[in-house]
């Protein structure tokens, strides 16, 4: 997965463009994209909490009181769906701005993704994360 390409992210510009430091749910069952993802939004200025799957995930929210920004979730994982996440996820916090991450293309999937949910497609650089959490309506529904 190329990560230099979006060294020019370090400058915390998507926490500027944000507002602020946000927490991001980042939920894949890869430890090596989970790992550069959580990386990738240290470097745009976000605190990552990361898990490894959609039951975790849900377990996690569920018991979770403080603001969360956005959640990137894999669509192909062990257990759950990405997708069926998602909609869980939305479930405990309507509105949760959700980014599905997929090898498989849109077109693919089509019409399998949720109403509102944005496609980060791998492999992905910094600018794609930061282009994906820029479109979101980070704060919406119940979220600050």
């Amino acid at each position: 997965m190329p990560f230099a390409d979006g060294a020019d992210g370090a400058d915390g510009a998507l926490a500027a463009v944000s507002g602020a430091v946000r927490t991001v749910l980042v939920v894949d069952d890869e430890p090596l994209v989970r790992g550069v993802l959580v990386e990738i939004l240290d470097v745009l200025g976000h605190e990552a909490i990361a898990v490894e799957s959609g039951e975790e995930a849900i377990e996690l929210l569920s018991a979770r009181e403080g603001p969360l920004a956005a959640a990137f979730i894999d669509v192909k994982m062990r257990g759950m769906s990405g997708l069926a996440c998602v909609v869980e996820l939305r479930r405990i916090r309507p509105g949760l701005p959700c980014v599905v991450i997929s090898g498989l293309s849109a077109e693919e999937i089509s019409g399998a993704v949720p109403s509102g949910v944005a496609w980060l497609a791998k492999p992905f650089t910094v600018a794609d994360v930061r282009q994906a959490l820029a479109a979101l309506p980070l704060g919406a529904g119940r979220l600050r």
